[in-house]
């Protein structure tokens, strides 16, 4: 009986440790934004092997994107995964719009993640906000440093 009993708490640790939360989340660069200028937003899924959809954004161009990226860790025996889908924006009108959210069913359960507010505001300098390397196709070139030394004659 304490062999049974013994086996019984190794399966019931075992089976709890495999249990993961499972999470979707998009996280946005910034909630304003002046328009001609780019916004990156992310849906983040963790613990789940489900390729995310890809969403349809209204009123933004999408500069570059859908790109993915997957990593997986294991740290002291506890394995976690995660994956994400990225673009780069550029909205087409000013005012609020909309980052849609976006929903997966994963073993019966259905995972949504939260949609968010961007306001474009006018943009008539034509200034471009820090913070996001913009999206060229321009390379520059490199150049070439020349050392300055100084000459001491004796």
């Amino acid at each position: 009986m304490k062999v049974f009993y013994s086996l019984f708490m190794y399966l019931v640790f075992i089976c709890s440790s495999l249990a993961q939360d499972i999470e979707l989340v998009l996280t946005c660069s910034r909630d304003t934004i002046l328009a001609g200028n780019t916004l990156e937003v992310s849906y983040n899924l963790t613990n789940s092997n489900r390729d995310l959809p890809i969403p349809e954004f209204e009123g933004f161009s999408i500069l570059s994107g859908p790109n993915r990226s997957s990593s997986m860790s294991i740290i002291n025996g506890d394995m976690s995964k995660e994956q994400s889908l990225s673009f780069l924006l550029s909205p087409h009108t000013e005012g609020e719009l909309i980052i849609p959210s976006i929903e997966i069913n994963i073993a019966g359960e259905n995972y949504k993640s939260e949609s968010k507010k961007v306001f474009v505001l006018p943009n008539k300098k034509g200034l471009k906000e820090q913070g996001i390397k913009e999206h060229s196709k321009k390379k520059s070139p490199a150049k070439k440093l020349k050392k300055k030394r100084k000459v001491y004659r004796i």
